[in-house]
């Protein structure tokens, strides 16, 4: 990841990026967790995430094109974000 942000003139996140990552290791579980008990079904819950990041993606896609390579990527990975929710609902 560092590696993709110094190469796309984001360096000045690297920092940011691997501090929030450990963040949300940490309190995402406990959120999602707790959501996905009280309130729906785990697995609509993923989905709408799925869904989400899918679309966070997308939009990534769709308005990096001055970084070159990152479109191809952004690409395969939204790709992923659809089949894995198809694999939920299919």
């Amino acid at each position: 990841m560092g590696w993709l942000l110094e190469n796309n003139h984001m360096a000045s996140n690297i920092k940011t990026a691997f501090f929030l990552l450990g963040v949300a290791t940490i309190v995402s579980p406990l959120a999602v967790g707790y959501i996905s008990d009280k309130i729906t079904s785990p697995k609509v819950i993923l989905a709408v995430l799925y869904l989400l990041n899918g679309l966070k993606f997308l939009y990534y896609y769709i308005f990096s094109f001055n970084y070159g390579n990152i479109n191809i990527v952004m690409g395969i990975v939204f790709l992923t974000e659809y089949y894995s929710i198809y694999d939920i609902f299919g």
